[in-house]
C-alpha cells in the first residue's frame, strides 16, 4: 500500500516538472539559435560553384556551336539564358542568406571570415554570365554570326579557342589571382581584333562577336584578395567536346 502511494507520489511530482522541463529545453534552444546561430557559408560556396560551373560550360558550349556551325541554343538547350538566370538568382539569395548568418554571429571562425570576397567574386560573376548572354545571343539571332562562321575560317578556330580560355578563366574566379591563362587570351583577342583576320564584309560582324569577350576578360583581370581558404574545386567542370 505504502509502495502504491509512494509511485503516485513520484508520478504527480514528475507531472508537476514536466513544463519545468519543457520550459527549460527550449529556453536553452532559444538561447543557443540566437547566441550561436546556424552560419549558412557552405551553401554559399556551394551556389558560388555551380554558378562558376554554369559560365564556364556556357562559354565552352557556344564554342562547339562556332566550331560546329550550329545555334547556341541547338547545343546549349532553348532554355540556356534562363538556366544561368536561375544559378545567378540562387547564387545571390545564398550569399546573402550566409551574411545575414554570419552579421551577429560570436564564432570567432564568423567574425574572421571575409565577407568582402564573396561579394566581389559574385559582383565578377555576375558581370561575365551577362557578357556570355550578350555573345550566345548575337550567335543565337544574327544569321550571318552562325552560318558565316565558317569552321576552317580564320576567325572561328581562334575564336572558339578564346571561348574555351575565357571559359577556364571564368571557372577559376574564385577571389585571388586570375587565371595564369588570362594574359594569353587576351593577346588572342587583341590578335582576332586586328585588321585582315576576315575579308572586309566579315568584318564588322567579328568585331561585335569579340566586344562581349574583350569585356569579360576586362572583368575577370580585377584582382582581388586571395581568400584564406578555397572551396574544393570539381574534377574536370567542362565536358569533352570532339571539336576540340
Amino acid at each position: 500500500m505504502s509502495g502504491a502511494f509512494t509511485s503516485l507520489a513520484t508520478s504527480g511530482a514528475r507531472n508537476r516538472r514536466r513544463p519545468e522541463i519543457v520550459l527549460g529545453l527550449g529556453f536553452g534552444l532559444a538561447c543557443s539559435l540566437l547566441l550561436f546561430p546556424a552560419v549558412r557559408v557552405r551553401s554559399a560556396e556551394l551556389a558560388l560553384e555551380e554558378l562558376r560551373l554554369r559560365v564556364a560550360r556556357h562559354l565552352d558550349g557556344l564554342a562547339d556551336a562556332v566550331v560546329r556551325q550550329e545555334w547556341p541554343r541547338t547545343v546549349l538547350g532553348p532554355a540556356w539564358e534562363d538556366d544561368l538566370g536561375t544559378a545567378l538568382s540562387r547564387a545571390r539569395a545564398a550569399v546573402a542568406e550566409a551574411h545575414e548568418s554570419l552579421r551577429w554571429n560570436v564564432r570567432p571562425t564568423a567574425r574572421r571570415r571575409p565577407w568582402h570576397l564573396d561579394d566581389r567574386v559574385l559582383r565578377t560573376l555576375t558581370d561575365v554570365a551577362g557578357h556570355v548572354t550578350a555573345t550566345g545571343r548575337l550567335l543565337d539571332a544574327r544569321p550571318d554570326a552562325a552560318e558565316g562562321s565558317r569552321a576552317g575560317s580564320a576567325f572561328a578556330q581562334p575564336y572558339a579557342r578564346l571561348l574555351r580560355t575565357t571559359a577556364l578563366c571564368a571557372y577559376d574566379c574564385r577571389g585571388g589571382r586570375p587565371h595564369p591563362a588570362l594574359p594569353a587570351a587576351r593577346q588572342a583577342l587583341a590578335r582576332l581584333g586586328a585588321p585582315g583576320c576576315d575579308p572586309p564584309d566579315r568584318a564588322g560582324t567579328d568585331q561585335h562577336l569579340l566586344r562581349p569577350l574583350e569585356s569579360a576578360l576586362t572583368c575577370l583581370s580585377a584582382p582581388t584578395p586571395a581568400p584564406s581558404a578555397r572551396s574544393p574545386r570539381l574534377l574536370e567542370p567542362l565536358r569533352p567536346s570532339p571539336g576540340r
